[in-house]
């Protein structure tokens, strides 16, 4: 696994092959010496016949899952545990496979759409520094010879074209400096939380961020609910594996607000991790006993906008990046030749 989305690719095999397993009636034990047997000489393999060992020597199946953090989320675990507690493991196992294939399918899509801005912001990346290292001193030298007036954004180019061919090592610095800080900065749960509320307020991108939020809240109670774990072990569970710090705070408070009396809708609407109306729903549900029913509504709504999002990206992404290079190119290219205008 040496990656994020080789991770993933590993445990969804690994929980699909585990709940075919154990769907034919094989037991835990068997069932994962039979996944070991699938996958010699890799990472799972190990992973596998661990956890059938533990079990096999009287331990839960979550219980050994847990020994396995990097692998498994506390979202994965207590799912596992919550089929282990009302007999419907292969269940537990079946919702997860749906989970993680989703959410794979979904990680597939964007990595492609950001592969194909990432192309075209590579292209345009050579072309600026096909202009600073070889046009721009030419027309440098022109208009020195010439001896005409240079507009503002004209010298800022050539200006800069200047600075990249005299220094260009520290130029090359600066830039590596500057991705490397980008790199570290999205990897920080702050700076990420901070990126998402930015994105929420952009007006095409930001419903469709907000109603993946509250899909993704409402999926994640649904598989921990349906599986029999309890509102307040749900937001424990929730909140250890949320990245985000303003999040996991709010998902501790809304737990607290359940252990105090409070309803699941009530708090999760205190705490505004729903809005209202989706709180209103989950109240009708608590109310009329089909809370499962009406969180797996509200989780495949919501999830409605962004799906909408990702086909009209898919849909623009090469006609856009070729709109962008050509408005860029022609741009630097009109105000590289302007003072010839007056000539």
């Amino acid at each position: 696994m040496d990656s994020r989305e080789d991770s993933a690719i590993d445990l969804l095999w690994f929980t699909r092959r585990l709940s075919a397993l154990v769907d034919t009636g094989l037991d835990v034990p068997l069932a994962l010496d039979r996944v070991a047997r699938g996958c010699p000489g890799t990472s799972l393999e190990r992973v596998a016949r661990h956890a059938g060992w533990s079990v096999a020597r009287g331990s839960t199946l979550s219980g050994a899952l847990t020994l396995h953090p990097d692998l498994f989320d506390p979202f994965y675990v207590g799912v596992v545990r919550g089929g282990e507690q009302t007999g419907t493991v292969n269940e537990a196992l079946a919702k997860l496979v749906v989970a993680l294939d989703r959410n794979r399918r979904r990680s597939s899509r964007v990595v492609r759409l950001a592969a194909t801005y990432g192309g075209g912001a590579g292209v345009l990346s050579l072309l600026v520094a096909a202009f600073l290292f070889g046009f721009g001193p030419c027309f440098k030298s022109i208009y020195s010879s010439l001896n005409i007036s240079i507009p503002a954004v004209t010298r800022a180019l050539l200006w800069t074209s200047e600075t990249v061919n005299d220094h260009p090592a520290l130029c090359a610095s600066l830039a590596a400096l500057i991705v490397l800080v980008g790199v570290r900065l999205w990897q920080v749960p702050a700076m990420l939380e901070l990126w998402s509320a930015l994105i929420r307020r952009i007006p095409a991108v930001g419903p469709a961020a907000r109603g993946e939020t509250v899909a993704r809240l409402c999926r994640q109670l649904h598989a921990l609910l349906t599986t029999g774990v309890s509102a307040t072990e749900t937001l424990a569970i929730l909140q250890a594996c949320t990245p985000g710090p303003g999040s996991r705070e709010a998902l501790g408070r809304a737990r607290c607000d359940l252990l105090r009396g409070e309803s699941l809708s009530g708090a999760l609407l205190k705490e505004k991790l729903v809005p209202e109306r989706v709180a209103a729903m989950i109240t009708l549900g608590e109310e009329t006993g089909s809370l499962h029913e009406v969180l797996g509504l509200l989780a495949a709504v919501h999830a409605r906008p962004q799906e909408s999002l990702l086909r009209h990206l898919e849909t623009f992404a090469v006609p856009a990046l070729l709109i962008m290079l050509g408005l860029v190119v022609g741009a630097g290219f009109l105000f590289t030749v302007m003072p010839l205008m007056h000539l």
